[in-house]
C-alpha cells in the first residue's frame, strides 16, 4: 500500500513540475536586445614574429568573447570580423558589411613579456574615434587584460549613448 502511495505522490510531483515549467515558472529571463552592435577587428601587431600574430589573435578573440558575455552590446562574431584582417577599406564600409554601429580596433606590442595594448572605439556612422585607452600587463595576465578591455569598451559605448 505504501508503495502505491509513494508512486502516486511521485507522479503528482512530476506532473506538477511539468505544469510549472510549461507555465514559465523556471524560465530564464531573456536579455533585452542590445541597442548597438560592435565588431572587434583583428588587433594589429607590428612584428614579423608569428608568435606576436597569435598573441594579437588571442587577445582579439578573448575581447570579442568577453563583450558577448557582458551582453551590453550586440557582438559580431569573431569569424566574421576576421575577414578584415589586414584589409584597408573605409571603416564605414567594413561596419556596414558587418552590420556594426561601433568598431573596436587596437594594436598589441610585446616587449619581453610586457604587453601594451591600445584599444580604440570608432563610431561607424561618423568614422570618428570617441574612446582610446592604453592597457599594460604581462603575457601571463591575458585573460584579465581581455576582461578589462571589454568592460572599458562597454562602459565607453554606454556613456556615449547617454550623451
Amino acid at each position: 500500500r505504501w508503495r502505491l502511495g509513494l508512486g502516486v505522490l511521485a507522479a503528482v510531483i512530476v506532473v506538477a513540475a511539468v505544469v510549472l515549467w510549461r507555465a514559465g515558472i523556471w524560465a530564464t529571463a531573456e536579455r533585452p536586445t542590445p541597442a548597438q552592435t560592435i565588431a572587434v577587428l583583428p588587433f594589429r601587431y607590428y612584428s614579423a614574429d608569428s608568435a606576436e600574430q597569435r598573441l594579437a589573435e588571442r587577445i582579439t578573440d578573448g575581447v570579442t568573447s568577453e563583450l558577448a558575455r557582458l551582453g551590453t552590446l550586440g557582438v559580431v562574431s569573431h569569424t566574421s570580423a576576421l575577414q578584415f584582417a589586414g584589409v584597408r577599406k573605409p571603416l564605414r564600409e567594413i561596419a556596414q558589411t558587418l552590420g556594426a554601429d561601433l568598431i573596436l580596433e587596437g594594436n598589441v606590442e610585446n616587449a619581453n613579456g610586457q604587453l601594451r595594448v591600445q584599444a580604440r572605439l570608432v563610431d561607424a556612422t561618423t568614422d570618428q574615434k570617441f574612446w582610446v585607452e592604453d592597457f599594460s600587463t604581462t603575457v601571463a595576465d591575458i585573460p584579465d587584460l581581455q576582461r578589462r578591455i571589454a568592460h572599458a569598451a562597454s562602459a565607453a559605448s554606454s556613456s556615449r549613448r547617454l550623451h
